[in-house]
């Protein structure tokens, strides 16, 4: 089994994100082939569920943490383990482009407030 982790900084707090997480599990879906549940609160910071649906159909069980970073922001990590006999990449790039898009709604929102 392969590890797929993907970090990004957002500048917003772990609150903020967490509830932008909340609104993507009550809209069942993403644009980025990613599902993520309900977060919840996990030390300092908040954890959901994500499911990536994989070639063939296969899906894969991650999470995604969201964690106060040193300075202003916070700190999103999301990780999958990828069975050795498929492909990483896709779950790379389906990780990535949902962490660049939640980083984006994030900033989008700190300057409509």
């Amino acid at each position: 089994m392969s590890r797929v982790e993907v970090a990004r900084h957002v500048a917003a707090d772990p609150a903020s994100v967490a509830l932008l997480l909340a609104e993507l599990a009550a809209e069942d879906g993403t644009d980025h082939g990613l599902v993520v549940t309900s977060p919840r609160r996990a030390g300092i910071g908040f954890a959901a569920r994500l499911e990536f649906v994989h070639a063939g159909g296969a899906v894969l069980v991650g999470e995604i943490v969201v964690a106060p970073s040193s300075g202003e922001g916070c700190d999103v990590r999301a990780g999958f383990g990828v069975p050795d006999d498929s492909p990483i990449q896709p779950v790379e790039r389906g990780a990535s482009a949902f962490l660049a898009a939640l980083a984006a709604h994030a900033k989008s929102r700190a300057f409509a407030a």
